[in-house]
């Protein structure tokens, strides 16, 4: 049975993915399981355009490794996710979204990275959980409106909030309409997502850690 959770919610940088896939959950050791494509189509990309950026920089590489990059799926199980249209969700899954946000406040990450349309939207519940009036049904979160929160979120006047909750693309990047997500996401024509995601995460981090001795390889 696939574990809840996966390194260690000290460190300061967190993934949230969406659910665990519905065929594999048996399979499976962990949300984001290396051995599943799906991570390498929605994560590592992204990660090693990261990665080469800092090293070239800064001569460090981030401690992404599974004992320390702290992962954890929105639900357990994709049967118990909402209605895509559905603003109201039911009270297991506010129960959920109210665990995440207990963590949250709990252990404090400095970043966030969410996968998907439902991942962001439950984060966003959790973390601004005295904000209702602004919570929307995921279906809202489309490419376009996704990297429209991207791009706003990695402005440089935006990078040193408190916490940083940044969406990325899950499946839609690797689907039959992966150049559209590129360049809606990305808004502007023949754009690279991963290499466009990669540079600005790379930037945002350095500006958060490189200070600190939280998340490098020691």
């Amino acid at each position: 049975m696939m574990k809840r959770t996966v390194g260690t919610p000290e460190f300061p940088i967190w993934l949230l993915g969406d659910s665990a896939p519905s065929n594999w959950i048996d399979k499976l050791e962990s949300p984001l399981d290396p051995r599943h494509p799906i991570r390498h189509n929605i994560w590592t990309s992204i990660e090693n355009e990261i990665q080469e950026k800092i090293f070239r920089e800064l001569c460090k590489r981030i401690d992404f490794s599974s004992q320390r990059l702290y992962i954890r799926n929105a639900v357990e199980h994709a049967e118990n996710k909402p209605s895509a249209s559905a603003r109201e969700w039911a009270e297991s899954v506010k129960q959920e979204v109210e665990g995440f946000s207990c963590l949250v406040e709990q252990y404090r990450p400095r970043l966030i990275l969410t996968f998907g349309a439902f991942a962001f939207e439950f984060g966003r519940r959790a973390i601004y959980k005295n904000d209702s009036h602004n919570y929307r049904h995921y279906r809202y979160w489309n490419s376009k409106s996704l990297g429209d929160e991207f791009r706003s979120r990695t402005e440089p006047s935006n990078i040193l909030r408190q916490r940083n909750m940044i969406p990325l693309l899950h499946r839609s990047i690797a689907g039959g309409y992966f150049i559209q997500g590129h360049e809606q996401f990305c808004g502007q024509p023949n754009a690279n997502y991963f290499e466009f995601t990669g540079l600005h995460l790379a930037e945002l981090i350095m500006q958060l850690f490189v200070e600190t001795d939280d998340v490098w390889i020691t």
